[in-house]
């Protein structure tokens, strides 16, 4: 609804390549709990902006 996109708290995201990869990884019938899992991906952001 466009009452939320007016919410000063809503970010729009492009999620297109995160689930091209989900679908990617499934189809070859592999785990996907390493995609679900954002620890890996959250401390390699840290670091990169010199939080940790």
């Amino acid at each position: 609804p466009q009452e939320i996109r007016e919410r000063p708290w809503l970010c729009v995201v492009d999620l297109s390549k995160y689930v091209a990869k989900i679908v990617n990884t499934l189809n070859h019938d592999d785990s996907i709990s390493s995609l679900l899992d954002a620890t890996h991906r959250i401390r390699k952001l840290l670091k990169k902006s010199d939080m940790i």
